[in-house]
């Protein structure tokens, strides 16, 4: 876990982040104000309407460690805490409607940064989830961890 708090990220309570992944390019010496301004780069970019109809905030940004030989720069993801949930879920539901999100021209992912809580909740569901699939009931796994199916035709 990248972080440790009360509130433990689960997708249900406020405070989880958003990871940015993929391209987005790494510099020397970067700190936080300049995690923040290629945050508002990206959202400038991709998010007009959503930039102009609310205030961000952002709770914490950080950049996950590197994995690799540090004298090589690889992009690494961007983990952004909001203060508010109502404004992840606002830029994920915005980044599926895009589909393609940018910064400086070249394709990132959003995704929603799942906790320790929530992957072991929707772990449980495995054995359940493959009997369903066995008697051709169409399972799914959604949001946090809810386990939906269909049975003669109805979720």
């Amino acid at each position: 876990r990248v972080f440790s708090s009360l509130d433990s990220f689960s997708l249900s309570h406020s405070g989880t982040p958003i990871k940015h992944r993929l391209g987005v390019p790494e510099c020397d010496e970067e700190n936080e104000s300049k995690l923040e301004n290629t945050l508002q780069d990206i959202i400038q970019e991709n998010f007009h309407t959503l930039a102009r109809q609310t205030n961000i905030q952002v709770q914490e940004i950080k950049k996950t460690p590197q994995r690799y030989s540090s004298r090589r720069a690889s992009p690494r993801h961007i983990i952004v805490r909001f203060t508010r949930v109502e404004m992840k879920e606002k830029m994920l539901q915005a980044a599926r409607v895009k589909g393609q999100i940018t910064h400086k021209r070249k394709p990132i992912k959003l995704t929603a940064d799942l906790s320790a809580e929530t992957l072991q909740a929707r772990r449980e569901w495995g054995p359940i989830f493959n009997i369903l699939k066995e008697k051709n009931f169409q399972p799914r796994i959604s949001y946090s961890a809810k386990l939906s199916f269909i049975s003669k035709g109805k979720i």
